[in-house]
């Protein structure tokens, strides 16, 4: 669920495509590089864009996500239940939400800071730890002790050498609006960090 805030953050898509127009004229962006959010050839416009750009920094706000995975082999019914028993070979945590956009972003040759609330606990940990193996920025990651980092996981199961599919997922999140206090910290601190 996405973080409720009763502000200016929440754009309707006529606002997100004015915003990405301003933002690209600040890194001096002629029109015809200005993306359209609705073309069908978005994210080749999106890639041509960043490889004009040289380095582009860049401000992502959002929903910040751990997803979790846990890979196996899925060959058998549980005794206990009509489900399907998951012998689990590998776990992985990747960004997810608002975080992976960063990354992608990063690895395309982006200067990265990430905007958002997590909890605090070690879901947000690992996240952080991924923010510096990554070189995304987090100093704009604001943890609240009362929610828990929103956590996506999924779990993958194949049979034999065969191509792994979802078989469930758990999702541990809040969807009650930000405290006051932690908007405006947000607020302040995305308004210091853009040049516009």
């Amino acid at each position: 669920m996405s973080h409720r805030l009763e502000d200016p953050f929440e754009f309707a898509q006529t606002d997100a495509i004015n915003l990405s127009t301003m933002i690209l004229r600040q890194f001096g962006c002629p029109r015809s590089t200005i993306l359209d959010l609705r073309s069908p050839t978005m994210n080749y416009d999106l890639l041509n864009t960043f490889q004009e750009l040289d380095s582009p920094q860049l401000l992502v706000y959002g929903d910040v996500m751990l997803d979790r995975y846990t890979f196996g082999t899925a060959q058998r019914i549980s005794p206990e239940a009509p489900v399907v028993v998951l012998n689990a070979k590998r776990r992985e945590c990747r960004l997810g939400g608002a975080a992976s956009v960063c990354q992608m972003a990063r690895e395309l040759g982006g200067r990265v800071e990430l905007a958002g609330v997590v909890g605090n606990d070690v879901e947000a940990e690992a996240l952080r730890q991924i923010f510096q193996q990554q070189h995304i920025a987090g100093s704009l990651v604001i943890a609240d002790p009362a929610r828990p980092t929103t956590v996506k996981e999924r779990f993958m199961g194949g049979i034999g050498n065969g191509c792994p599919h979802q078989i469930l997922r758990v999702d541990t999140e809040t969807s009650e609006a930000l405290p006051a206090n932690l908007a405006n910290r947000l607020r302040t601190g995305c308004a210091r960090s853009t040049p516009f």
